[in-house]
């Protein structure tokens, strides 16, 4: 099996572990606010979320995150593979590699350590951000951070003591081993609180840049999701864009998920508690189909689906500049079922 077939292995190990007994079996009991002993800072800051299967330390000057398996990392000192092996006792070891595993540990806490150096840079792009309706304190919550300049991240992680090879699995750099992402706004998507990808936008002055990216799929590939995925709610808003999805969130849709470059897998709603999706059709043509496409996803997995028309086109967060939260909830009122909506735009 390769590492593909990894992924959804580590997935159910991951949702079927409990956080609050690992936390007690290696003596880092959570308090009464859910709160455990972060081993990076040695402060009592690491908020263990069980219904989102993941941690993080709130101290912004740590914000140290992870999924179960790197909760036993942290709590142990274990590399991967044997902290893997704690949770599935040892079933890893009739398909893959010890070397791949640890490998695959490795890039995940490289990611993790890049995500925290970008959000310690944050202030570097809240003009920008404000530019866009987003606060910096919502920005915060969510690791937005920057990256600028030639090699300052390839530095920091070096001086981490991250191989040069590890970094170059992240895709972190370029062709030249030189920082990917020199002029851009940093957001991590995780999932479990765990980092596998980053959305970034461009802030720099070359018109030929893209302006919105993800990491290259020239890499090791260490997790799959959306933003703010969350398949406990049983109402769900679907946006192309990752600031999209913040400026709904900043207008109190936290429901919100973004499914960036990606279609929404049908799959991914099997055993959640999504039983309606919004979904928001802008002007852009590629992000129009790649919504309606997962709008057709949606309703083959049985979930109800109604599809709102952004007026003039507009992005949400274009309109969250311009109109007011009480204007976006009125177009729920307007929104028509997948299927009215297919017979007033044939195709």
């Amino acid at each position: 099996m390769n590492a593909a077939d990894f992924l959804p292995y580590l997935e159910q190990v991951v949702l079927s572990a409990d956080l609050s007994f690992i936390c007690d079996q290696f003596r880092f009991p959570m308090d009464n606010r859910k709160m455990s002993s972060c081993v990076r800072c040695g402060k009592q800051s690491l908020y263990i979320n069980q219904r989102m299967r993941g941690f993080r330390c709130v101290t912004s000057e740590c914000n140290d995150q992870g999924d179960a398996i790197s909760l036993v990392q942290r709590f142990t000192g274990l590399p991967f593979a044997q902290a893997l092996g704690i949770l599935d006792k040892n079933q890893w070891q009739q398909y893959w590699t010890e070397d791949f595993l640890n490998t695959f540990g490795a890039v995940r806490d490289c990611m993790t350590a890049a995500a925290v150096f970008f959000a310690r840079r944050l202030d570097d792009v809240v003009p920008y951000l404000n530019g866009r309706g987003l606060p910096r304190d919502l920005c915060a919550s969510f690791l937005v951070g920057a990256g600028l300049g030639i090699d300052n991240l390839r530095n920091h992680l070096l001086e981490r003591r991250f191989p040069i090879e590890i970094i170059r699995l992240t895709g972190l750099l370029n062709h030249n081993d030189q920082d990917l992402f020199q002029e851009h706004v940093v957001i991590p998507l995780r999932q479990y609180g765990q980092v596998f990808d980053s959305y970034v936008r461009y802030i720099g002055n070359d018109p030929g840049m893209e302006q919105r990216s993800y990491l290259p799929q020239e890499r090791l590939v260490v997790g799959r999701g959306y933003f703010n995925w969350n398949p406990n709610r049983e109402q769900i808003i679907l946006v192309d864009d990752v600031l999209d999805a913040m400026s709904l969130f900043h207008h109190h849709h936290q429901n919100v998920v973004a499914t960036g470059a990606n279609i929404l897998d049908p799959m991914r709603l099997s055993g959640t508690a999504i039983r309606r999706a919004w979904v928001c059709l802008m002007a852009d043509e590629a992000a129009r189909e790649r919504e309606i496409r997962t709008a057709q996803g949606c309703v083959d997995a049985g979930v109800e689906v109604r599809i709102i028309e952004m007026p003039g086109g507009l992005s949400p967060n274009d309109f969250f500049l311009r109109h007011s939260d009480a204007d976006f909830t009125r177009l729920f009122g307007s929104a028509r079922t997948f299927e009215r909506w297919h017979i007033d735009h044939p195709r």
